[in-house]
């Protein structure tokens, strides 16, 4: 008995079917680039396994016409660790395109193959052709026919990971350029956040330089939520992350800001709003990534799958728009308005309720008198919008039509924005006393309408 376990266990072994290798399954193919077709090109990798970590030098990719040996990117190394993303680049996108810079997370692992380009030449675009991955010995270690066409930048990626290379665990990306390095945009995420009490609510993926990430969750309900044993994720969801061991509250219409960086809580408001430390924390991908909340019996409470075309630049954070709608939905995140670029721990600057019929513009004390008594010295200008996100100009005017100042150039705008106008020119002196003439250009980013309207407001002096 002892002999007839052991042969099994040495075949195993001489096959290359042992339980780490079996667990490599190729995840995204990209046979279409928006790029170069000889240089954009990519095949993703996923180890399944959660905890050995497999050598892939010597692995080889097919596309049935011929094989190319995987192996390390220039400067780079070949060791998949394990729930983790392998990329497959050809060697001429790292001399010659940039096409997906500032898409791969650093935590991706880049490989390349020993040929100009996968199999013969390249991946049809107009035929089926079934891609393969080999083990060193040649024996198949998974497979997938891709279909066609797809559009023009847009990968083939597969469902679930663990679902098998049926022709039915596979689907066109939904973003361009798809997912490399990071969860696959067609994966079906099972929750329904418009049940949840707390929802992701506004996500620091993009920090300025010395700043940390964070992510913040909003109690919408009428009930305290308690967070012990509860647990979040980025894209790798099979990595949940431990968000506090001890008693934890958030009480209804709180605010929870979640970090790995113990110097961000001092920076949050005192009132309404718990800090709290991840240890194990996330590094979020800016490009694109995903942000799952999990309660303590590990179940989706809330998640948010993001991609750079959602908003959310250097140093200025993602916001929902409504806690209301669902959080899958595109048109409720947007780029914060706040003049901080972002609001964490406090009501979002995109927040809405009920959109104004038209744009208007508002202003208090009409006249001001900005002469430096601290009476009225600043024109507060209130602007609605029947968008929910906008980018906005602002330009004042005198009387004679020429331009004095130009308050806003292009900025973020939820449907309600508040400004101040000092009095001062664009050269920093006081513009003389007398009637001025507001210039309002609105550019919805949702529905791509122009909007312009004027206000006047009257300059004045001491008496």
């Amino acid at each position: 008995m002892f002999h007839r376990s052991l042969a099994v266990v040495i075949a195993a072994a001489l096959s290359g079917a042992g339980p780490a290798l079996a667990q490599m399954v190729l995840s995204e193919i990209m046979f279409n680039p928006a790029g170069n077709e000889r240089y954009d090109e990519f095949v993703e990798l996923y180890n399944f396994s959660a905890s050995d970590t497999i050598e892939l030098e010597g692995w080889l990719l097919s596309d049935s016409s011929g094989f190319g040996r995987i192996l390390a990117a220039p400067g780079g190394g070949s060791r998949l660790a394990p729930r983790s993303y392998g990329l497959i680049l050809v060697p001429g996108y790292y001399a010659n395109s940039t096409l997906y810079a500032g898409r791969i997370p650093a935590g991706a692992l880049l490989l390349t193959i020993d040929k100009a380009q996968f199999g013969s030449y390249g991946l049809n675009n107009s035929r089926p052709e079934r891609v393969s991955l080999h083990r060193p010995d040649s024996s198949l270690a998974a497979a997938h026919a891709y279909t066609v066409p797809n559009e023009e930048g847009f990968s083939e990626e597969k469902l679930r990971l663990e679902g098998g290379d049926g022709a039915d665990n596979w689907g066109e990306s939904t973003v361009l350029h798809g997912t490399p390095g990071f969860a696959n945009s067609v994966t079906p995420m099972p929750v329904d956040s418009t049940l949840a009490l707390m929802v992701i609510n506004e996500i620091m993926a993009n920090p300025a330089a010395g700043e940390a990430e964070w992510i913040e969750c909003y109690n919408r309900g009428d009930e305290t939520v308690r967070l012990t044993g509860w647990r979040i994720s980025d894209s790798d969801t099979l990595k949940k992350r431990l968000l506090v061991r001890e008693e934890v509250t958030i009480p209804p219409q709180g605010y929870l800001v979640l970090t790995g960086e113990e110097s961000l809580l001092s920076a949050l408001p005192a009132q309404g709003c718990t800090g709290v430390v991840v240890s194990d924390w996330p590094a979020l991908n800016s490009a694109g990534d995903g942000v799952v909340l999990f309660d303590v019996l590990g179940r989706m409470i809330d998640a948010v799958w993001y991609t750079e075309e959602w908003g959310g630049d250097r140093g200025i954070s993602l916001e929902r728009l409504s806690p209301l709608v669902a959080s899958s939905v595109r048109s409720n995140w947007g780029s914060c308005a706040d003049a901080l670029g972002h609001t964490a721990g406090r009501a979002n600057s995109l927040l809405v309720g009920r959109l104004p019929a038209q744009a208007l513009i508002a202003v208090s004390p009409n006249p001001f008198s900005p002469d430096g008594d601290g009476f009225e010295d600043h024109l507060a200008i209130s602007l609605e919008l029947p968008e929910r996100t906008a980018r906005i100009n602002l330009r004042i005017f005198d009387s004679r039509g020429r331009q004095v100042r130009f308050l806003c150039n292009y900025e973020p705008s939820g449907s309600r924005k508040s400004l101040f106008w000092d009095g001062l020119d664009d050269e920093g002196l006081r513009c003389p006393i007398g009637i001025y003439i507001l210039f309002l250009e609105a550019f919805a980013e949702s529905s791509e309408a122009y909007m312009r309207i004027k206000k006047s407001c009257v300059l004045a002096g001491r008496l």
